[in-house]
Formats: C-alpha cells, structure tokens, sequence
C-alpha cells in the first residue's frame, strides 16, 4: 500500500498481513505535514512480514507497528524492515519486526531506522530472532537518531535459540545531539542446547546526557561453544549514568570453548556512575577461553563505578589473555566495592 500527500496523514489501522504468505509493504509519505496513525500491520504467520516506511516533514505519531514472522508449529520467517524519517520529532509506543517461532527455526530480525530532527520518544524496539526448539536467525539492527532528544524503554535485536544454535545479535546505535534516556538493551546471543553466535555491538553517542539501565551484549551457550561478546560504547558530552554492562563470552558445556570477550569503553565530558562491567571470557570444565575484553572508563569530572571483570579463566583447558582495565578522571575515582578490578 502506498499513501502520499503533500500535507497531513491521519489513518486508524492499516492491514496487509498475510497468514502464511509474505505480509504486503506499506509506504506513508507526507510530505510537508504530519503522519498520526494507529497500528500498521504488515506481520506474517509463517512467511515473511512486510517492509513498514513513514516518512514526513513535520512530525510522525503512532501506536504499534508490526512487521513480525511468527510461527507456532514450524518455521518463522524473517521479519519485515521498519523505517520512520521526519524532519520533526517521532512518538510511538511498540515497534516489532521480530522471528519467533515456537515449533521450529526461527528467521532474521528485521532492520528499525528511525531518524528525527526533532526529539525520539519510543516505548519497546524489537528485532529478535527467537526459537523454542530450533535454529534461531540473527537479531536486526537498529539505529535511532535524532537532533533532540530520544527516550526509549526496552531495545531488544538478540538472537535466542531454547533447541538449537543460535545466530548472531543485531547491532543497535542510539546518536542525538541532546539527552539519551532508555531501559534495558540486549543485543546478545544465547544458545540452550547448541553453539551461541556473536553479540551484536551497542554503541550510544549523546551531545548532553546519557542514562541508560542493563545493557547486554555477551555471548553463552549452555550446550556448546559461545561467539564473541558484542563491544560496547557509551559517549556523551556531558553525565553518563548506567546500570551493569555485559560483553562477556560464556560456555557452561563441558569440553566446549568460549571466544573473546567485547570491550567496553565509556568517555564522559562530566561524571561517570555506573554499576558492574563484565567483559571476561570464560570456559567451564575441559574447554579453552579466549582473552577479556578491555574496559576503559574516562572522565572530566568522577568516576563512581562497581566490580570490574575482564579476566579469561577456564577450569582445565587452556585460557587466553586478561583484558586491559583503565580509569581516568579530572576528578575522584570512587570504588563501590573492595574486589573492584578482575584481568
């Protein structure tokens, strides 16, 4: 479906989902006014969904958009891309282009791209790829940028397989010129029964401040080897405050492997407070780990941080290189605990 005006487009809910087919693509356009619609639905029961593009010159409001494969008893299929640009603000609640399937493989995530002028306001962006008793497909990326300020609550592009192998995380990178506020993100890759992929890398660039909570881009596997944790990047001009960082690489499978662990950097014009990081590579029983991933924490003003983990460590295999940990500040450095530093 294609729906164009020069002015202002307001719909309830547009439907071309497909119950086993390819969901249809909807394109809105408006090219000088505001988009405000209710629910788009381009999702598909077993195929793959539709691809989901607004666009407008001033601002862009919706409630769910849903370019989603999902399945009960067999095969998903890759989840449609979802793409909003305005040169003013986007305000939407729940965006999925996620692969779910419940009986068999799961498919790829689809891509989400939002870009504002203005400000970013979202409540759930999700690009998973999760199968109950398959293979599960990579997480898609997602990329949000915005002139403003952008506020989210839950981002999700992790790859999860319960039966199976599972693929690669999905990358996510949040950039504005003013604030970033957001939940958890998990880009990571976790495997049951079977071999885990990579994480996906999560990188978040602010011109003012930067709050975040848990954010996830490690690799395990429980039933096999695990890829390498995703590298994570936090940047912001002034405060950065978050919750724990995980980039760590995980195998709990006797006589399986784990990779390396991703790194962590964190630079701040002003303070920096943050729960744990981990980064370390770690095998259980008679398999080899790779090397910790490096932490870097650099500030202009404090820096209040909690344990530190970058080590490599497997329990009778052979281990790979602890990662490098650095901490610099204009100000105090404030440890939140006595083992603060692991490599």
């Amino acid at each position: 479906m294609n729906l164009r005006d020069n002015n202002n487009i307001i719909t309830g809910l547009i439907n071309s989902s497909s119950s086993q087919g390819r969901g249809g693509n909807i394109n809105l356009n408006a090219t000088s006014g505001n988009i405000d619609t209710f629910s788009l639905d381009t999702s598909s029961f077993e195929g793959d969904g539709g691809n989901i593009s607004v666009s407008a010159g001033s601002n862009i409001t919706t409630n769910y958009l849903d370019a989603n494969s999902k399945s009960d008893g067999g095969d998903s299929g890759n989840g449609g891309d979802i793409s909003l640009e305005t040169q003013g603000d986007i305000t939407t609640e729940w965006i999925d282009s996620s692969s779910v399937s419940r009986g068999g493989n799961s498919g790829n995530g689809g891509d989400i791209s939002l870009e504002a002028g203005g400000n970013i306001a979202t409540n759930s962006l999700d690009s998973e790829s999760y199968s109950e008793l398959g293979n599960s497909g990579k997480g898609g990326n997602i990329f949000v940028s915005a002139g403003g300020n952008i506020t989210t609550e839950w981002i999700d592009s992790s790859s999860i397989s319960r039966g199976g192998n599972s693929g690669d995380g999905g990358v996510i990178s949040l950039e504005t010129g003013g604030d970033i506020a957001t939940g958890n993100i998990d880009s990571e890759s976790y495997s049951e029964l079977g071999n885990s992929g990579n994480a996906g890398n999560i990188s978040v660039s602010a011109g003012g401040n930067i709050t975040t909570n848990y954010l996830d881009a490690d690799s395990k596997s429980d039933g096999g080897d695990s890829g390498n944790g995703g590298d994570i990047s936090l940047e912001a001009e002034g405060n950065i405050t978050t919750n724990s960082l995980d980039s760590d690489s995980k195998s709990n499978h006797n006589e399986s492997s784990s990779e390396n662990g991703g790194t962590i950097s964190l630079k701040a014009g002003g303070d920096i407070t943050t729960g744990s990081f981990e980064s370390y590579s770690q095998s259980l029983y008679k398999g080899n780990s790779g090397n910790g991933g490096d932490i870097s924490l650099e500030a202009g003003g404090d820096i209040s941080t909690r344990q530190l983990d970058s080590y490599s460590d497997s329990w009778e295999g052979t281990s790979g290189n602890g990662g490098d940990i650095s901490l610099k500040a204009g100000g105090d450095i404030i440890k939140n605990n006595s083992d603060i530093c692991r490599s």
